[in-house]
């Protein structure tokens, strides 16, 4: 099986090239990532343990689920994959997800352009092990918590930090 590919893009989400994923991850490339916020009725947040064996912030909680775009994919339909891949959401649309943002991640060794979405949620899910550790719900100030004490991934981080900043309701 050949390895994903995905756009390598700039600052303004110009697509400058293509790469794979391992390339991607080796040079840290900028690229494109999709996010969906899952809150429950309560507006609790879906957080998750990212897996150990992930390469990129293994073992951190993150934010409900997230997906790298692949190319010539769009943010939206990468969006609707990391919410049937990793948390077994599935029968939603594109025109489902609300989109809150965009957000810039920038660290020494990873890069991405993101495009971050909600989906209002309180069915069942099932989590892909090779992706997730756990799920659990978690208010504001539990999410504040594990920030600061450096157990939560530092994208999801940001992006979080940006909702409190801005009120998603």
């Amino acid at each position: 099986m050949s390895e994903e590919m995905i756009d390598v893009v700039d600052d303004e989400d110009n697509i400058v090239g293509i790469a794979d994923r391992g390339k991607i991850i080796e040079k840290g490339l900028t690229h494109r990532t999709s996010f969906v916020i899952v809150l429950d009725h309560f507006k609790r947040f879906l957080i998750q343990k990212r897996s150990s064996s992930k390469k990129i912030f293994p073992g951190c909680r993150d934010l409900g689920a997230a997906e790298t775009v692949s190319s010539g994919e769009s943010y939206e339909h990468a969006a609707i994959r990391a919410l049937e891949e990793e948390l077994g959401i599935k029968g939603y649309t594109v025109n489902e997800l609300t989109m809150l943002f965009e957000v810039r991640f920038r660290s020494p060794s990873y890069r991405t352009n993101t495009r971050v979405f909600k989906l209002m949620y309180t069915g069942r899910i099932s989590i892909q092990t090779d992706e997730v550790d756990e799920i659990r719900n978690a208010s504001c100030s539990e999410i504040d918590d594990l920030i600061s004490k450096g157990v939560f991934a530092p994208d999801g981080a940001l992006i979080f930090k940006r909702i409190q900043n801005g009120r998603i309701d």
